[in-house]
């Protein structure tokens, strides 16, 4: 966060911008005391998502994760079915890539077709992961490009990620 003056909207004043500047940033911390936040994304054609609890638009719940392991940025595709996603963030629940027990949350955006019980690749890396079934809404926000989102009197942490690196896009709060 910066110190830098704040905009005006209605009687709101939005200070403390951050400049979200990766594809899945956390942009604001929980906090105590409620506050306004306004998301403005500037990007000429990147869409981004506005998460009020940290988690990408969609998850897709894994088991088994292979020995090799999957990272931010992979597009995904199913290995029966051939749906494809890029993957946002990972949360690792249980075991290791390295083990070849990894279980988690993958957290994707940007999904062709829909997932099936089955495998999961990388390019030409195979069976990285086990999945039982379609990716699931997490109840994000999607902001399109010129757009911007604003919510008052919220706690949560905000996280903010899209398709692409976006450093058009900023995330004030204020009170």
């Amino acid at each position: 966060m910066s110190g830098k003056e704040g905009r005006i909207l209605g009687a709101i004043e939005h200070q403390k911008a951050v400049t979200v500047t990766t594809s899945a940033q956390d942009a604001l911390v929980e906090v105590k005391n409620p506050r306004n936040i306004l998301v403005q994304n500037n990007h000429a054609s990147a869409i981004v998502y506005v998460n009020l609890s940290g988690d990408a638009s969609y998850a897709l719940d894994f088991t088994s994760g292979g020995v090799t392991a999957i990272a931010v940025g992979d597009t995904i595709t199913g290995e029966t079915g051939g749906a494809t996603a890029v993957v946002l963030s990972i949360t690792l629940t249980t075991g290791t890539w390295a083990g070849g027990n990894a279980a988690g949350v993958l957290y994707i955006d940007t999904q062709v077709g829909a997932f099936e019980t089955e495998t999961l690749k990388v390019g030409a890396s195979l069976n990285l992961a086990n999945i039982t079934a379609d990716s699931y809404a997490k109840g994000m926000f999607k902001v399109p490009a010129g757009g911007s989102f604003e919510r008052d009197q919220i706690r949560n942490a905000v996280s903010v990620m899209g398709s692409a690196s976006n450093n058009l896009v900023t995330v004030s709060e204020g009170r």
